[in-house]
């Protein structure tokens, strides 16, 4: 490990003997980091480390001592990741219900039908576990900020370096913004489903790693935006075109995580939900889908208050909501042969006029057949 992050480590361990106040609002932060061989980061490695380094300096950075809880779980040789330790660490926070809880995570991800994960040896920790446990400890905010693959299968993600630690007297302006004045839910991660996450190829002045595009255009705007309050959405839309354009920069020719995969043409940051997320951002269907063997799309999950779950059904004439393991095989008229198929099908509908963005789809369900619905497009 880094000297700097052991430094950042022992600085860590004084925290507890400082003098607290029990009536202050605290930010209760779980930094994880994934370091081990079974991660195989070869030369890459120092991203990560640096990665974990830079999100607790920010930490530091904007939060007085006596108001920021922190904990890091640092995966090394030996110790295995394991989502139980994870969870089991949650649960040791003590969370008053005007505090904030966040966990930040650094690692390996991927996707299945049960949804987007984070990779550790020991298993998988899904998304929807890591919340239910969060929201089950009754702060006022819970925030997850993951950098991490959302493909179905294994990836990288990588961080940045950091400058020296300064505890502010008082909660910047920025933090308090958006960890402490909020309630809600915070969920973010650094790619789009289907999408790797990739780190920054240039190294800096210093001849030092970068890190992640995601953790690095991050942890830089809220340096930035240090002495100002922002909202959440603000955060996450200049976020985006950061990483969006860091992306182009660093790899014009689009990039693959392995030889013979497909190359990525962008890394989109993927917010599932944040305090004052306006509704007509996000996917156009609300849908995430997968390949179905030729025979049409998975539906994997869908959007709260999305057009996904207010399609009009053509036999009971009424509004229901599409669900998870349901099967699109048509849509305007056309069959269905995949993912690619069904992207290209709502792009046409979306640049139709207002009025006709609806589209026809037919539904398989192995508990009552198939049925047809209509469903109007968002943007």
């Amino acid at each position: 490990m880094f000297r700097r992050l052991a430094t950042v480590a022992a600085f860590l361990v004084l925290i507890p003997l400082l003098p607290a106040h029990s009536h202050a609002q605290k930010l209760h932060a779980l930094v994880v980091g994934d370091e081990s061989e079974w991660a195989q980061w070869g030369e890459f490695l120092p991203n990560v480390q640096m990665d974990m380094l830079y999100m607790f300096v920010t930490l530091f950075n904007n939060v007085p001592e006596n108001q920021l809880d922190i904990r890091n779980i640092t995966i090394e040789a030996g110790v295995p990741g394991s989502p139980a330790n994870i969870l089991r660490e949650i649960d040791d926070f003590k969370v008053s219900a005007n505090d904030t809880l966040m966990i930040y995570f650094t690692g390996h991800g991927g996707a299945d039908d049960r949804g987007h994960y984070l990779s550790l040896e020991k298993g998988k920790l899904y998304r929807s576990q890591l919340k239910d446990r969060m929201v089950a400890k009754g702060a006022r905010l819970t925030v997850i900020l993951t950098d991490c693959c959302n493909v179905r299968g294994d990836g990288f993600s990588f961080a940045a370096p950091a400058p020296d630690l300064n505890s502010p007297r008082t909660v910047t302006p920025v933090f308090k913004s958006l960890f402490f004045d909020p309630s809600g839910l915070v969920d973010v991660n650094s790619s789009a489903p289907s999408e790797s996450a990739f780190f920054f190829v240039e190294k800096d002045e210093d001849g030092m790693h970068q890190g992640s595009l995601f953790s690095r255009s991050l942890t830089k705007y809220l340096k930035g935006a240090q002495n100002r309050r922002v909202s959440w959405d603000q955060v996450v839309q200049d976020v985006k075109k950061e990483v969006h354009k860091a992306f182009q920069k660093n790899y014009p020719g689009g990039a693959a995580v392995a030889k013979g995969q497909l190359r990525q043409k962008a890394q989109n940051v993927y917010a599932i939900t944040y305090p004052g997320m306006p509704d007509e951002r996000g996917p156009r269907t609300g849908l995430t889908i997968r390949d179905y063997a030729g025979q049409g799309v998975l539906i994997v999950s869908i959007r709260a208050k999305s057009p996904g779950t207010q399609v009009y059904d053509l036999k009971t004439n009424r509004y229901v909501s599409l669900e998870p393991n349901q099967i699109i095989i048509s849509a305007s008229g056309r069959r269905v042969r995949g993912t690619a198929s069904f992207e290209q099908m709502v792009a046409e509908a979306a640049k139709k006029p207002e009025k006709d963005k609806v589209m026809r789809i037919e539904v398989a369900d192995p508990r009552f057949g198939t049925k047809e619905y209509l469903m109007r497009l968002s943007h």
